[in-house]
């Protein structure tokens, strides 16, 4: 079994992603709190617009970590953080085979959060390794540069509707739903 340290002592890999979950349970009501509650109303009201993108933005840094393996664990090294860090530099987009999936609509902020985190916690494994796999860190990448995507433009388009989400800004219809699964219940 995989052992992560932390200050208080070493923790199984399989609790650490359990903690993880309750780190997205966390983030994903932050998530809610700040999106759900208030942009998509200020956006609604056209409201205090420097507010809305500092809240935007911590919103898309939450679901950013959330899909970075060591951050979606508890307890790795700072040796561990910093190889993974520096493995995860990229010039230029990585590969052909990733890229743009297109807009899913983001049914429930927590859900979501929780989702990306067990998604990503997958790879933590992998990710604590002292080269870290090139493929992980692309997936993962990946991965968190659709979600923001998807959280961003979901924030508008459930705040605006979609015809003015649309008009405004160019979202499209949802090519699906996400953050709507069986996690959620939990």
């Amino acid at each position: 079994m995989v052992r992560l340290h932390s200050s208080s002592g070493r923790i199984p890999l399989r609790n650490a992603v359990g903690i993880s979950i309750a780190l997205a349970v966390l983030l994903g009501a932050v998530l809610e709190r700040a999106n759900a509650w208030e942009t998509e109303e200020m956006i609604k009201t056209r409201g205090d617009s420097l507010k809305i993108a500092f809240v935007l933005g911590q919103a898309s840094h939450f679901i950013h970590d959330l899909n970075v393996p060591l951050h979606a664990v508890v307890g790795e090294s700072q040796q561990q953080h910093a190889a993974y860090e520096r493995s995860a530099s990229f010039p230029t987009w990585p590969g052909a085979q990733y890229g743009y999936r297109g807009f899913f609509l983001v049914k429930n902020d927590k859900c979501f959060a929780r989702e990306t985190a067990e998604r990503s916690g997958k790879h933590a494994y992998d990710a604590m390794k002292p080269v870290p796999p090139r493929a992980v860190i692309e997936r993962t990448w990946n991965d968190a540069v659709n979600d923001t995507a998807n959280l961003l433009q979901s924030i508008f388009y459930r705040a605006l509707g979609p015809e003015t989400s649309q008009a405004l800004y160019g979202i499209p219809t949802p090519k699906g739903v996400i953050g709507d699964g069986w996690l959620c219940g939990l």
